[in-house]
């Protein structure tokens, strides 16, 4: 089998992380993957940065439009604007979800068909907390983002 994963390159990504965690497992049990490419001979084009990295995924389906899609979409949001994947969400083989939520999200905003997704917990990253997140030597706030949150403290007075 053959596997083509799209996915971003910056390692703070969450996603990103994720997916070379994904791809390592995948080799280890001699599935060839390819990253940010495709093949006429591909099996499977993939991609667990979801909507974020649409773009690429979306070129390369049209690309290789026989091999078989799956989207892994962390979240969906109403305030956001993913306009350009919406039509394409309906055209996927399958699409992952990290939750139930997600996935009534997908069918109410996108009318994706729910018998095309699935739901797939993903894991947590758990980080050792930076000093200025540690509050009251009690707890630690966002134990699991390595970077710095634009919005921490916002509400202190």
């Amino acid at each position: 089998m053959k596997i083509c994963f799209i996915q971003g390159d910056d390692l703070r990504s969450t996603e990103t992380r994720i997916s070379n965690n994904v791809v390592e497992k995948l080799r280890d049990y001699d599935i060839e993957v390819l990253i940010n490419e495709c093949h006429e001979n591909c099996d499977l084009l993939v991609s667990i940065n979801g909507l974020s990295h649409y773009g690429g995924f979306e070129q390369i389906r049209k690309t290789f439009p026989h091999i078989k899609t799956v989207m892994y979409v962390w979240d969906l949001y109403p305030w956001t604007q993913y306009t350009q994947g919406r039509d394409s969400l309906r055209e996927y083989n399958q699409i992952w979800v990290p939750s139930n939520e997600v996935l009534l999200r997908l069918v109410e905003f996108y009318n994706v068909d729910i018998n095309k997704c699935k739901v797939i917990k993903a894991y947590a990253e758990i980080f050792e907390a930076e000093e200025d997140q540690i509050k009251n030597n009690k707890f630690a706030y966002h134990p699991v983002r390595k970077y710095r949150d634009p919005n921490f403290g916002f509400t202190d007075t």
